[in-house]
C-alpha cells in the first residue's frame, strides 16, 4: 500500500510542475524489464531498489506500475488490489498504446481473480481480449483467453469452450510446445464438463503423446485423471484402470540430470554393483496421481 501512495504521489506531482525522464529510473526499469522472463523475483529485487518519488514522468510511472505488477504476477506473488496497475492502464489507454494497455488489463485481471472478485475478472478480461485482438501478440492473447477459462472454473461456465479454444488458437501459433499442450489439457477438461468426450479423449491422447516426447510429467499428471473419468463415465467400465504407473521401473523421469544431455552411461548401471549418488529416487509424481485417480467415482483400483 505504501508503494502505492508513493506512486500515486510521484503522480501528483509531475502533473502539477511537470519534469522531464529521469535516465536513471528509465535504465532501472529497462533492466527489470530484461530480468522479468527468466527471474520475475530479480526484477522485483530491481526495482524495490527505486524510490517512487524520483519517478519523473507520467510515462515511467505507467511503465513502472505495468512491470512491477507483472513481475508479482510471474513470480506468483498475490497483490492485494489494482490500484497499482490501475496507473498504467488509464495513461495506456489515453496514449493508445494497445499492446500495453492488454497486457495491464489482463493483470488486472488476475488480480481480480485472485481476490474472488470472478464477475470482475470476466469483464476486465474480456476487455483485455477485445484490444488484444488489434495486436499481433499471439502468447499475449494466449494468456488473456487461457485467463478467461481459469475464471469460468468458477461458476461463469457459458464461454468455457470457447475461451480455451481461443487460447489453443493462439498458443499454436507461438509454436511453444509447453504452452500448446497446457492449452489442450484445459480445452480437453471443458470438453469433459460437457460431456463431449470424444474430443476430450483425442486431445487427452495428444497431450500424453506430446508429453512423453518433452519429458513433461506435469501434463500426463493433469492428463490421466480425465482419461480416468471418461472411462468412468462409460456404462462398461468396471472400475479398474490399467497401466498407470507406465513400465516397472521408473521412466517417468529421467534417472538423473546427466542422463538428459549425454543419455545413459555406457560403463555402469544405476543401481548395481551399487546404487549411483546421482540417482533420482522420487515417486511424490506417481504417488499424487494415485491419489487422484482414487478420489473419481467408480474407480476401484
Amino acid at each position: 500500500m505504501q508503494r502505492i501512495i508513493s506512486i500515486a504521489i510521484a503522480a501528483i506531482v509531475f502533473l502539477l510542475v511537470g519534469c522531464s525522464d529521469n535516465s536513471y529510473v528509465s535504465t532501472i526499469l529497462s533492466q527489470a524489464e530484461s530480468a522479468l522472463l527468466a527471474s520475475p523475483d530479480s526484477a522485483l529485487h530491481i526495482m524495490d531498489g527505486i524510490n517512487p518519488t524520483v519517478i519523473s514522468s507520467e510515462r515511467q510511472i505507467a511503465e513502472y506500475a505495468r512491470l512491477y505488477t507483472k513481475a508479482q504476477y510471474k513470480a506468483y506473488k498475490d497483490a492485494k488490489n489494482d490500484s497499482l496497475i490501475q496507473l498504467a492502464i488509464d495513461y495506456y489507454k489515453s496514449h493508445n498504446e494497445n499492446n500495453k494497455l492488454a497486457e495491464s488489463l489482463m493483470l488486472r485481471g488476475s488480480i481480480e481473480t485472485t481476490n474472488k472478485q470472478y464477475s470482475d475478472a470476466l469483464i476486465t478480461l474480456q476487455q483485455a481480449a477485445e484490444v488484444g485482438e488489434g495486436i499481433e501478440d499471439n502468447f499475449l492473447l494466449g494468456q488473456i483467453y487461457s485467463n478467461l477459462y481459469d475464471v469460468c472454473q468458477y461458476g461463469y461456465n457459458a464461454d468455457q469452450v470457447q475461451f480455451a479454444e481461443k487460447a489453443l488458437e493462439y498458443y499454436r501459433k507461438t509454436k511453444d510446445e509447453y504452452y500448446i499442450i497446457d492449452a489442450k489439457s484445459n480445452l480437453a477438461r471443458a470438453y469433459l464438463r460437457i460431456k463431449e468426450f470424444d474430443k476430450c479423449n483425442t486431445l487427452l491422447d495428444e497431450v500424453i503423446k506430446q508429453a512423453e516426447a518433452t519429458a513433461d510429467t506435469f501434463s500426463m499428471l493433469k492428463a490421466v485423471p480425465d482419461l480416468a473419468l471418461i472411462k468412468a463415465e462409460n456404462k462398461d467400465f468396471k472400475g479398474n484402470i490399467h497401466d498407470v504407473g507406465g513400465p516397472t521401473a521408473n521412466f517417468r523421469f529421467p534417472s538423473c540430470k546427466k542422463q538428459l544431455d549425454k543419455g545413459v552411461c555406457s560403463n555402469r548401471q544405476c543401481l548395481f554393483p551399487k546404487p549411483c549418488p546421482n540417482l533420482k529416487v522420487d515417486h511424490s509424481d506417481y504417488v499424487n496421481l494415485l491419489r487422484k485417480l482414487r478420489k473419481i467415482p467408480k474407480v476401484k483400483r
